[in-house]
């Protein structure tokens, strides 16, 4: 790092590009007289709270907005670090600006905004081309597959840094998504260096500091567990590699070089993406600064990929987006485990970033309350740093009550600001659970983001966690090294790795497991295919099955699964299980499963569609018929729910069938007892179900609020041990002891609101010091946000929704 260090030496030194070497489409050019000549000024320390506000760069420079800002939020929040982070290129004034920034005690970041720079990209040619040879420069993306592509970003961040800014982040740090890109002659060659490895490849941070260098079939192997040759693809070299169009393999006639081919490019391009991350890393380095990014999400088309960006020693955090419906909280309860342990590995930290308003702008989704529930719950996840963004008004009309709109906007971010306080100052954590669901990424894979969505098609993830299982999710490139700490394991990859045979076989020979899985799945090896598309029509499953029924190098996930067979056509019938009927369905095809000695637990029609079988080894094997991604998923999910029940799985709580909530509990780190973040589930998935953006007349219709008249939702909430216990409402200040009796059940209920944050305790003096002092920082939490809880519902429709 260059704190300490005098910038102006390394400006002349020639580290910065000269006036000599600007191209011509280099618009970012930052004149002698601009440039910064002070110290290099300080960064954040890491391991302290972070909280930034995104603006554009001007607004925060103009009428005093962002000196404003800095002065309120260090008022309010003395012991946080507070961070300007501005979008768009800087003015030349900026140097001025910097030095009363940094007077004040707070920190100053450029957000680069890819979609400002189309102008000036359309000059960088020759272009990144897409698939229907779209050229890629216009949209809010990053590509650099091209020498002047990469020349364009490299002179933008470093003429940035002429003006003192030595912390960058990269919004939307995302892959080109609308169709699928590199077939260009420079990526492709690109991309044949990758596949020979003649790149120097990606440096890798790894325990205790440990540092190693992997390249592409390194990294194709972790998510395939294989690698290939040219031949394999039918090529006699590398140099003959060209990528094959996406529609062509999944909805043409494609040969198994076709297949492997696409599985290749699906993940070079990841492998690029990576690589530009840790080029935009090491730009930053040149100048003594650090690199970050926002990822909305990860997922197959936009490269992203969470778990290796935090590897790469050269990049710093990572933001997770977390836009719209509060909803999206599931997926950080049953996913964040698995990216947060491998962050801390590496010795990272992952950051939260939130929108004021679809694209930042308009009426933001949350009441300011709601922002408080809404984060106190997804901090208590893991993570560390908190964003929120954009601005609208000055921010002297921001912080005036008289001017509504754009001070429920202030409000709203300041919500945010206090429940990642809350969650942070008091130590919230997710204990390790008792159940794991193993499952694929998007890296590589046709399956949903992880960051959004808690129900990833084919598995039981999300409708697990309506049943209250204490469950958590991993992916086959980190299961080895966690499997030992489970006994209940909910088994859906899409793939299963050969490198993870071997594990498996020893994990499974050590008896006591349970086992949930279903259809394809246990017969499902990973041959470097992408077998099924979004869509996953009946002939890819079929195509799959007799791929991997009938080869010679067949594999099961347990010799009991050998007698699987699949059966072509639609089945249609009554499901039926522990005695009740869960809803009539009909499914594309179906599994038979005729294991000698296997218990039937759920019928369809006449047909097993759940069955238990125990082998000899003392695993218990529960194995669903169908796809569970074609199962209604109202009786999907009251199956699962039977199912866990059935294996045994531990649970948070009790459901309440008639009125349900969503339930995530939380250790406290600083007093001995737990916080239930509970949100109505009904009224939740009924206006939540959209994840993140919506058209704008939906968008309008939707508020998501405290108050929420005649609802009804609850659970009961499983203690560690029979007691006596002091319960109280954070928002609404209910309190109540109620006791525990050896069943260790202890109800929750909200009456006419739609979310709280519950504290739990054992009646005792330590807990009742605890709560007078959440009493006393409740106060200062309502009264700065205007808040009071028995006030009448706001209307949804229209509310707030501009300035006019």
């Amino acid at each position: 790092m260059l704190n300490g260090k005098n910038i102006a030496a390394v400006l002349a030194a020639g580290t910065l590009c000269s006036a000599a070497e600007i191209a011509p489409w280099d618009k970012y050019h930052i004149p002698e007289e601009s440039r910064w000549r002070g110290e290099a000024l300080p960064l954040p320390d890491p391991a302290r709270d972070i909280m930034l506000f995104g603006s554009n760069v001007e607004w925060f420079m103009a009428d005093g907005n962002g000196l404003g800002m800095i002065d309120e939020v260090r008022r309010l929040f003395p012991d946080t670090q507070f961070v300007l982070s501005a979008v768009f290129f800087p003015p030349k004034e900026l140097p001025e600006f910097l030095k009363q920034v940094y007077a004040r005690g707070a920190f100053f970041q450029s957000q680069k905004a890819p979609v400002l720079d189309a102008d000036a990209l359309k000059t960088a040619g020759p272009h990144p081309l897409g698939d229907q040879g779209k050229e890629v420069h216009t949209e809010n993306w990053v590509i650099a597959t091209t020498p002047n592509y990469r020349d364009f970003y490299r002179k933008k961040l470093l003429n940035t840094a002429k003006l003192g800014v030595n912390n960058f982040k990269q919004v939307d740090f995302v892959w080109p998504w609308d169709q699928r890109y590199a077939y260009d002659d420079i990526s492709v060659a690109l991309f044949r260096d990758y596949l020979a490895e003649k790149d120097d490849g990606l440096t890798l941070r790894g325990d205790n500091g440990s540092l190693r260098t992997i390249k592409f079939w390194d990294y194709f192997e972790f998510y395939r567990g294989l690698r290939f040759r040219p031949a394999d693809l039918n090529l006699r070299d590398w140099k003959e590699y060209r990528p094959v169009r996406e529609a062509e393999v999944m909805h043409g006639a494609p040969t198994l070089y076709d297949r492997r081919n696409l599985t290749v490019f699906f993940l070079l391009y990841h492998y690029e993406h990576l690589r530009q991350y840790q080029r935009f890393g090491r730009w930053a380095g040149e100048v003594g600064a650090i690199h970050e990014a926002t990822v909305n999400p990860e997922s197959l088309y936009n490269a992203c990929d969470n778990i290796f960006i935090s590897r790469l020693n050269d990049f710093g955090t990572v933001y997770y987006e977390y836009f719209g419906s509060p909803l999206n909280s599931e997926a950080a309860y049953l996913f964040m485990p698995s990216y947060l342990r491998d962050a801390r590995r590496s010795g990272k930290r992952i950051g939260l970033i939130k929108e004021l308003g679809q694209g930042g702008h308009g009426r933001p989704h949350n009441t300011p309350i709601m922002e408080y529930i809404h984060n106190f719950d997804l901090v208590g996840n893991g993570f560390s740093y908190y964003q929120n963004e954009w601005e609208e008004g000055t921010f002297a009309q921001m912080k005036d009550p008289a001017n509504a709109y754009f001070h429920n906007r202030w409000k709203v971010w300041l919500g945010g600001a206090y429940g990642y306080k809350d969650a942070r100052n008091l130590k919230t954590f997710r204990p390790r659970a008792k159940a794991l669901q193993v499952t694929s990424r998007s890296g590589g894979f046709y399956t949903e983001s992880w960051i959004w969505d808690a129900q990833v098609r084919n598995t039981f993830g999300g409708d697990l966690l309506a049943a209250h299982v204490d469950v958590e999710s991993t992916f086959p490139g980190q299961f080895p090294e966690v499997a030992e700490e489970f006994g209940t394991i909910f088994y859906t990859p899409l793939f299963t790795r050969r490198i993870d045979v071997e594990p498996l076989k020893r994990f499974l020979s050590q008896g006591g497991r349970r086992l949930i899985t279903h259809s394809f799945i246990p017969y499902s090896i990973d041959r470097g295919v992408n077998y099924f598309a979004w869509d996953e029509q009946s002939h890819q499953i079929a195509h799959h099955a007799q791929d991997n029924l009938n080869s010679s190098d067949r594999w099961f996930l347990d010799p009991a699964f050998s007698c699987l067979k699949l059966r072509q056509g639609e089945v249609t019938g009554e499901v039926r299980m522990a005695g009740g009927t869960l809803g009539a369905i009909t499914i594309p095809e179906y599994w038979e499963w005729p294991v000698p000695g296997g218990e039937v637990l759920a019928e369809i029609g006449t047909l097993p569609l759940v069955t238990r079988f125990r082998t000899s080894q003392g695993n218990e094997l529960y194995y669903v018929h169908a796809r569970l991604s074609r199962i209604e998923p109202k009786t999907r999910r009251k199956l699962t729910a039977l199912l866990a029940e059935a294996a045994e799985a531990d649970r948070l709580a009790i459901p309440d069938a008639e009125h349900p909530a969503l339930l995530h509990a939380y250790r406290l780190g600083t007093a001995s007892g737990d916080a239930v973040v509970l949100y109505d589930r009904a009224l939740l998935e009924r206006d939540g179900a959209v994840l993140g953006y919506r058209p704008a007349e939906e968008w309008a219709k939707i508020l998501f609020q405290y108050r929420a008249d005649g609802a009804c939702s609850g659970a009961r909430y499983l203690v560690r041990k029979p007691g006596e216990y002091l319960v109280w409402h954070f928002i609404s200040g209910r309190s109540e002891v109620v006791s525990a009796d050896h069943t260790l059940e202890l109800p929750l209920r909200l009456e006419g609101v739609f979310a709280d944050v519950i504290y739990i305790g054992e009646n005792t003096p330590e807990w009742r010091g605890f709560l007078d002092e959440r009493r006393r920082h409740r106060k200062t939490v309502l009264g700065n946000l205007d808040f009071d809880p028995a006030a009448p519902m706001l209307p949804s429709a229209g509310y707030l929704l501009n300035a006019d």
